[in-house]
């Protein structure tokens, strides 16, 4: 964790902010996760009699518009403490310049399976994502421009910036401090998957705590993003984002960002059962009143990973393929 609670407390409200966000994206992860399987239900705004989808957990009401299954990995190349010996890195060509890479597979339904992404965060804060998609109905491999990372990611009510809450760049933000606050949010959830419920199945039936919380505001430096400022709700012993409000130009609310993960297994476990586990986000527009419920199928895994297998899964020249 780059900065203290009592540093963060002694700073000006940008400062502070500034090291809310530094300590969001390089808080305790391990080497990364890994689900294998999920899936993006995208919810309608016609209530509907219940339950969506009792099978996977979604017990209140509402129309089903899409469901998209799909696997996602991260991999955190530097910046690894137990690593002292190689210069606190993954031994893989280019870990020296990248913190962590995405490999975003789709599985279903047809018309985007096949559709493969690998995202690459440099270490350099200045320098831009590299964000490599394949098309299988294209058949090759496009780079995304950095201003489509602000755009609707495959149709949902989120961006890429907007996955665990936020996973933008820094830099590509002005920082204030708000304050500190309790808030109420799912930090340990129960189920596999986690169930919704509600008129809309959007409202997460989980078991509910009340925890610290940083609340930053972020404005984004670019003019013309679709986004005003978003307020994040950034927990204060994890630095987990739980909650993310997003207003539009006019400084009314759009948009309501809930991360839902289950708590790490305590100071005794393992490395790989020490972290916050991410279980999937309700993410709401409050303008077309639609959602998208993300929900991890399967375990969300922290492996010991080998560098054979991270050069392979994280290779662009890797994504035409189609596994």
């Amino acid at each position: 964790m780059p900065f203290s609670d009592a540093q963060i407390a002694a700073a000006d409200a940008v400062t502070a902010g500034f090291m809310v966000a530094w300590n969001q994206i390089h808080r305790w992860q391990y080497t990364g996760y890994q689900v294998d399987d999920l899936t993006m239900t995208y919810v309608g705004n016609t209530p509907a009699a219940g339950p969506l989808d009792a099978g996977q957990g979604l017990n209140g009401g509402a129309t089903l518009l899409r469901k998209l299954t799909q696997s996602y990995h991260r991999v955190y190349l530097s910046k690894l403490a137990w690593f002292a010996d190689q210069d606190y890195r993954f031994d893989v060509p280019d870990a020296g310049e990248r913190l962590f890479k995405d490999y975003i597979a789709f599985k279903a339904p047809f018309d985007v399976a096949g559709t493969q992404f690998v995202v690459e965060r440099n270490l350099d804060p200045h320098a831009d994502d590299q964000v490599n998609i394949y098309s299988p109905t294209e058949r090759r491999v496009r780079r995304f421009s950095a201003k489509e990372r602000s755009d609707s990611f495959m149709g949902s009510e989120g961006t890429l910036d907007d996955f665990e809450g936020f996973s933008g760049r820094v830099l590509d933000y002005e920082w204030t401090l708000l304050g500190r606050r309790k808030l109420l949010v799912v930090a340990d959830a129960k189920g596999d998957p986690v169930s919704g419920y509600g008129p809309f199945s959007r409202l997460p039936q989980e078991p509910w705590q009340v925890r610290d919380f940083y609340v930053v505001e972020a404005r984004s430096i670019w003019e013309g993003h679709p986004y005003g400022s978003r307020v994040l709700f950034v927990d204060a012993q994890t630095f987990v984002v739980s909650l993310s409000l997003v207003f539009d130009h006019d400084g009314l609310l759009w948009k309501t960002m809930q991360t839902i993960v289950r708590a790490p297994a305590g100071p005794d476990a393992p490395m790989e059962r020490s972290v916050p586990s991410w279980r999937g986000p309700f993410n709401i527009d409050r303008k077309t009143n639609n959602a998208t419920v993300v929900q991890a199928l399967t375990d969300t895994l922290h492996p010991a990973l080998k560098a054979s297998w991270i050069k392979r899964t994280f290779s662009v020249s890797n994504l035409t393929q189609g596994r």
